[in-house]
């Protein structure tokens, strides 16, 4: 089940940030290792209610941000164009129990986050991710997101940005 998380979820949350982090620095992938992301990011996530989480089984497996208003450092893309200027849904922060890692959790999550979107009457999916993280390049391929340039996380950060046009054929009933 997928539901809002709560302030009674960040300690799980964090420990899945933090198996994240550790998976890219062992891996020399520079992506959250300045701090980023932490409780506050996700304090912030619950409060403004875009923060998410899969439960199974009692146990959170699975988190992501879904954001409906934009993205600031979506505005500027390099080498590249979005697919159109239609209102869009931002996925950040997602992340999966490593206990879990390739069973489907991060497909179902992103099932929910299409219906999400639908929901609010948005057939746009934009997401961003660091070159060296081979696992998330595999598993937008996966999800038929488009290759649209390069953006840079608050000015600085180099990411690779993709976007997916959705319709109501891909939604499970």
């Amino acid at each position: 089940m997928i539901r809002e998380t709560t302030f009674d979820d960040i300690e799980q949350v964090i420990a899945l940030y933090n198996q994240a982090i550790e998976y890219f620095k062992e891996n020399n992938i520079n992506q959250w290792q300045n701090n980023y992301p932490n409780r506050q990011s996700l304090i912030n996530d619950i409060n403004n209610k875009v923060s998410f989480v899969l439960e199974q089984d009692n146990r959170i497996t699975g988190s992501m941000a879904c954001i409906s208003k934009g993205d600031v450092d979506y505005n500027t893309i390099y080498e590249g164009a979005w697919l159109n200027d239609e209102s869009y849904l931002t996925i950040h922060r997602i992340v999966v129990n490593n206990s879990v890692k390739n069973k489907g959790v991060a497909q179902q999550m992103m099932q929910e986050a299409y219906k999400y979107a639908r929901n609010l009457n948005i057939y746009n999916i934009r997401i961003d991710t660091h070159q060296d993280n081979q696992a998330m390049l595999r598993f937008l391929k996966k999800e038929q997101f488009v290759f649209c340039g390069i953006v840079y996380i608050n000015g600085i950060s180099k990411r690779l940005a993709f976007q997916k046009k959705i319709n109501n054929s891909q939604f499970n009933p």
